[in-house]
């Protein structure tokens, strides 16, 4: 028993020389290590998600700000088929404001002058949406010529600010006349409209219900027509009656309504 209970404890000694336990507070500062980096893991998916929300909401206000600004355009526009119009207009769904239009060099012309153009000297205190402002330039025949003297192209500049003073531009637009050369007629402007409607209207004055022009008879005047001859033929019919009996009043009103539709020719 003696030698059993040596053994015992030389075992106990050997195992304990062997394993040594780690001490209580190494799990101590290992369980405060994964609390620190579990705290830093949420508030990184906290600042990441904030981060995407924020993207989100400026690319909505930016969508939705572009969708609501003014735009100033110029351009060259084509009117009556061989008139070259510069056109300054607000595409856009609010007023433009204190709008700037410049050019990179005088604007020249064989028909008009610019110098009197006032917007195109001073800024324009307020363009509303849809609002058109042209003035004519020149004319087909005269650009393509050989021998035109003043510049084919331009460069224009256009700076404005909106309802709640956010500055645009400069925007630039080129404008140049050699785009149209050798191109289809451009759409009917409003002569030809005007010209169609005088032709429209001189058509219309040949129809008539009187004994001039084209004789047309409208729904209203076959209606009235009618009513008036109601009380005539009520007579005729009451005095055909009267002499000749039901048979003369049924052929009466049988030839009425054959004069009435045609079907009968007096």
């Amino acid at each position: 028993m003696v030698v059993l209970a040596c053994a015992l404890v030389g075992l106990g000694d050997l195992a304990g020389r062997v394993w040594h336990p780690p001490p209580m507070a190494a799990f101590i500062i290992s369980t405060a290590a994964w609390t620190a980096a579990g705290t830093w893991a949420t508030f990184l998916v906290l600042a990441l998600t904030l981060y995407f929300v924020y993207r989100q909401v400026a690319e909505a206000t930016t969508l939705r700000r572009e969708q609501t600004r003014p735009y100033v355009v110029v351009s060259i526009d084509v009117e009556q088929r061989q008139l070259f119009m510069l056109t300054i207009e607000n595409v856009g769904s609010t007023p433009a404001f204190d709008v700037v239009v410049e050019f990179d060099k005088p604007l020249r012309s064989s028909m008009t002058n610019f110098e009197p153009v006032r917007m195109l000297q001073e800024p324009n205190p307020m363009l509303p949406p849809g609002r058109k402002f042209r003035a004519f330039w020149e004319t087909s025949f005269e650009v393509f010529k050989d021998d035109y003297s003043h510049p084919l192209s331009y460069r224009s500049t256009v700076k404005y600010k909106d309802q709640q003073g956010r500055r645009y531009g400069p925007e630039t637009y080129i404008l140049d006349f050699r785009t149209y050369e050798g191109l289809a007629s451009g759409p009917k402007g409003i002569n030809e409209l005007v010209n169609s409607i005088e032709k429209l209207h001189k058509v219309h004055t040949k129809w008539t219900s009187g004994i001039r022009g084209l004789l047309v008879h409208n729904v209203d005047v076959i209606k009235k027509n009618h009513r008036e001859d109601r009380p005539h033929h009520l007579a005729q019919i009451k005095s055909a009656y009267r002499e000749n009996g039901w048979k003369a009043a049924a052929d009466y009103w049988v030839n009425a309504l054959r004069r009435r539709y045609g079907l009968w020719s007096r």
